[in-house]
């Protein structure tokens, strides 16, 4: 199997994300724990939106792997409080 693209969702246009996804091993505990197969940056252009890798990963059937994402959001103006 190719993994081609994952989903982001934010909350908010304009967040940044990386994305990760790791082959794991046998004995991995952790979902970012074994080989780093893929890793980029995007910008969402939209609050949910679905992200192509630059190049596939393969995965072979029964081989277990995770997609790691960190979102970092871009903050409103904070409404003044009185």
């Amino acid at each position: 199997m190719n993994i081609e693209s994952v989903t982001a969702y934010a909350g908010i246009a304009g967040a940044s994300v990386d994305v990760e996804i790791h082959l794991l091993g046998d004995d991995a505990a952790d979902p970012d724990d074994g080989e780093i197969a893929s890793a980029q940056s995007y910008e969402l252009p939209c609050v949910g939106c679905v992200l192509d890798l630059d190049q596939p990963v393969f995965v072979k059937a029964g081989q277990r792997y995770s997609v790691v994402q960190t979102v970092e959001a871009v903050a409103e103006d904070p409404k003044p409080t009185s």
